[in-house]
């Protein structure tokens, strides 16, 4: 089994810490068997620990590699980022989650997203194993991201953007030419398009209502209802729909007026010393 801490572990370039441990155990945080003589430390959780429905076990002792992420520097080190074990990789910018999303690198690797200061996430977070399903965990979250299922849903909005765009211009066209025919001779002049009819001829407009790059906002994920009265985009909201909420979350670095282009981050390991444990 593949276990996140040893990824973060080799991806940062860092050592395991703690002392031979005299029995065989598994540790609390990842639970990873711990052999005799294996690196570890005893669990430092107290009654204020928060994220103690997590652990993966009560075993009161904690593995070599989970006791390095437990430091405040690891714990900033790993606030975004997506860490495989040739190092470590921001996950802050649109560009740079667009490439996670699109081109992803090669598995085994381990993906999260803070949503707070100083979260405990990697060993709490499941190792992606395919680039065709992507796991990425937000906060206290995990978001399981099909990936042919989010590149056919980038087309499903531009179709439905499509849609919606040439009913506008329908509409505007329609409503000019009505206008027109009923000025008499010396009369107004045709009212103008409204600010949104004009945007919605530039441009296929976004199908929802909003997308929120945290999935915090009650708007998130809802569909524009301007939309929903356009018959021929109505196949194409009804599969968006059906995105679970980690394709829907990942929507929100992608789909967007002027889209992020997918941009490999820089390899962040080794710029920060994990703190003594």
């Amino acid at each position: 089994m593949i276990y996140p801490s040893d990824i973060a572990l080799a991806g940062g370039g860092l050592s395991a810490v703690g002392s031979p441990w005299n029995d065989a155990s598994v540790c609390a945080c990842c639970g990873k068997p711990i052999a005799a003589g294996d690196l570890a430390v005893p669990s430092p959780f107290g009654p204020t620990f928060t994220d103690d429905l997590s652990l993966a076990a009560r075993s009161g002792v904690v593995c070599g590699a989970c006791a390095v992420l437990l430091g405040a520097g690891a714990l900033k080190l790993f606030q975004k980022a997506v860490v495989t074990r040739d190092g470590i990789f921001p996950l802050a910018k649109d560009a740079h989650r667009a490439w996670l999303f699109l081109t992803p690198p090669e598995p085994p690797f381990v993906a999260v997203v803070s949503t707070t200061m100083q979260q405990h996430l990697i060993w709490r977070t499941p190792v992606t194993v395919s680039k065709d399903l992507l796991i990425v965990r937000l906060g206290q979250r995990i978001m399981r991201i099909r990936r042919p299922v989010l590149l056919a849903a980038i087309e499903w909005c531009e179709q439905a953007g499509v849609a919606f765009q040439v009913a506008v211009a329908a509409q505007s066209a329609a409503q000019a030419a009505s206008s027109a025919a009923e000025v008499p001779a010396g009369g107004k002049r045709p009212r103008k398009p409204t600010k949104a009819q004009q945007a919605a001829e530039l441009a296929p407009p976004h199908p929802f209502v909003e997308l929120d790059r945290e999935a915090s906002s009650l708007r998130h994920g809802v569909i524009r209802s301007d939309m929903e009265a356009v018959p021929e985009a109505r196949p194409y909201l009804a599969r968006l729909r059906a995105l679970n909420p980690g394709e829907l979350w990942a929507l929100a670095s992608l789909v967007k007026r002027n889209r992020p282009t997918p941009e490999q981050p820089p390899n962040i390991a080794g710029t920060q010393e994990e703190d003594d444990q």
